[in-house]
């Protein structure tokens, strides 16, 4: 297992990918848009994404990676928070880009 981090470029949280096989990858927090373009240099394909939570600055790049068909998932409690003020996008100014959630999980709960 390969785990990949990338640093934003200005404001955002790190990004994390990880990778079994060199082709796939499930990304944690994609800050932003260009961690798409920075792991298909990586020959990488994100197949999930995976939100600690819905910050600004953790979620900038979800809407390309779901375009390019990445599944979305998060918490249940974190769901609802998405799109309320509680994102942070109108505090900071930050343009908001649309995504949604594909899946939730709780806490210690296994998916295969």
């Amino acid at each position: 297992m390969q785990i990949i981090t990338i640093s934003p470029r200005g404001f955002g949280a790190n990004t994390y990918a990880i990778t079994e096989d060199n082709k796939t990858a499930i990304v944690i927090d994609p800050a932003q848009p260009r961690v798409e373009s920075e792991l298909i240099k990586r020959g990488l394909t994100v197949t999930h994404v995976l939100l600690t939570h819905c910050h600004f600055d953790h979620v900038g790049g979800v809407s390309a990676l779901q375009q390019s068909g990445a599944r979305v998932l998060c918490s249940a409690a974190e769901k609802k928070l998405i799109g309320t003020e509680a994102d942070l996008f109108a505090m900071f100014g930050a343009p908001r880009e649309h995504y949604s959630v594909d899946e939730t999980f709780a806490d210690n709960e296994e998916k295969t």
